[in-house]
């Protein structure tokens, strides 16, 4: 039986709820009221560091997962990462072996998994300066395909702000040597992209001009072009050097 009541829920800030079965409160006349804690909420001037990747390994009886995302965490945060598991919240400790495990009693199905890192960084910058390290890693030592490195507006706690918030630009982008291999000739080493300071749209041009080069086409007529000659990968490993 049906009682037309609702119920809303106000938290204070720093309170998450991660539920879906919840619907706000309606007036008579059918608007939604706001609570006054979000209509305070603005721009913190925070950023996040986004990095999406791709690798592939040989299926070796000796392949044990989780290098890539564990090389990432190491070089974003400085710790390995605190937990895993197939849904959020996160419950199990970090251990690769298990997470192989897993992946193993999957096949040939999909894996989904998710990682978390620990709570005691919560008031620090995103370290602009890692992505360049952290991909010389990943193509020497991880099978790295391809890494997208956006930046944009984003709380340091990670959870999102009840207001609108522009997408993440493209920050940096990385080629594998395998990779490097299909768009180009062979023998070459992985290479690193820099695509601005991740504040502007014309980040999304140098993407753009860049994604055209690798695909062989004609780059597009822009009267000021934001696209900036990739940078090799930093030296540290033959693998990666001419």
């Amino acid at each position: 039986m049906e009682s037309e009541r609702s119920l809303q829920i106000v938290t204070p800030p720093r309170c998450t709820l991660f539920p879906d079965a919840f619907a706000p409160d309606r007036r008579e006349d059918g608007q939604t009221p706001v609570a006054e804690a979000f209509t305070e909420a603005g721009p913190t001037g925070d950023r996040q560091l986004v990095v999406s990747l791709r690798t592939v390994h040989r299926p070796t009886a000796g392949l044990v997962l989780g290098g890539a995302p564990e090389a990432a965490w190491e070089a974003l945060t400085g710790a390995p990462p605190a937990g895993w598991g197939t849904s959020e919240p996160a419950g199990l400790i970090w251990s690769r072996r298990r997470l192989t495990d897993l992946a193993y009693e999957r096949v040939p199905r999909p894996a989904w998994l998710v990682a978390v890192g620990g709570p005691d960084r919560p008031d620090e910058r995103p370290p602009l300066d890692a992505p360049a390290g952290l991909a010389d890693e990943l193509v020497t030592r991880h099978g790295l395909r391809t890494m997208l490195c956006r930046l944009g507006e984003g709380r340091r706690d990670l959870n999102a702000p009840p207001r609108f918030e522009r997408p993440p630009l493209p920050y940096a982008f990385v080629l594998g040597s395998a990779e490097v291999t299909e768009v180009g000739p062979g023998g070459r080493p992985g290479y690193y992209y820099p695509l601005g300071d991740g504040e502007t749209a014309e980040s999304w041009a140098a993407l753009e001009q860049l994604m055209r080069h690798l695909r062989g086409a004609p780059p597009v007529q822009r009267a000021s072009p934001a696209h900036r000659p990739a940078d090799r990968l930093p030296s540290g490993s033959d693998r990666i050097c001419a």
